[in-house]
Formats: C-alpha cells, sequence, structure tokens
C-alpha cells in the first residue's frame, strides 16, 4: 500500500521543479538594503502567473533569479514573495 503513494508523491515532486538558466544561480538574493548599496538598478522582476502557484517558497526564488539575470542583474533584492528587483553590483563570483 504505501508504495502506491510513494511513486505519486515523487512524481508530483518532479513535475514542480524549475530549471536555473545557465549563471542564475550565481544571482544573489536578498532582503537586506546594505547589500545593495553602491549597486546599480536595472529594474523590477515578477513572477509569471504559473510560477505564483508554487507552493514552496523555494521554488519562487528560482525563476526569478532567472529573471534577474535576464535583465542584465546579479543581485535580486526581494521585496516580496514575488516580486524584487534586479541590481548590478561589483560582488566577486557573480555573474
Amino acid at each position: 500500500m504505501r508504495c502506491g503513494l510513494v511513486v505519486p508523491a515523487f512524481a508530483l515532486a518532479l513535475a514542480g521543479c524549475i530549471s536555473s538558466a545557465p549563471g542564475a544561480e550565481k544571482v544573489l538574493v536578498t532582503t537586506r538594503p546594505e547589500d545593495i548599496a553602491g549597486c546599480t538598478l536595472i529594474g523590477e522582476v515578477k513572477l509569471s502567473r504559473d510560477d505564483i502557484g508554487r507552493s514552496l517558497s523555494t521554488q519562487y526564488v528560482v525563476p526569478m533569479q532567472n529573471g534577474t539575470l535576464a535583465i542584465g542583474g546579479n543581485v535580486l533584492f526581494r521585496t516580496s514573495l514575488s516580486t524584487g528587483i534586479a541590481y548590478r553590483c561589483d560582488i566577486a563570483g557573480t555573474p
């Protein structure tokens, strides 16, 4: 009986996975204003309607990192669970 429940749960977990764009995993995500002091504001990043329905907050991070990288940012200042502001900062190890 237990095996029948494990397979569907595993399949659902895989269905919810989001892939990072190459380099997006290096985008720094922060909520601390001091982390963006002296950085250049690039633009706003919002989750798409498809991404907003995800249940785990960690799954919100990947599409926002992808969006930040896509517009030329390397730091994401999160203003809410589904929005943030992309910045370009001189930080070693970021794209």
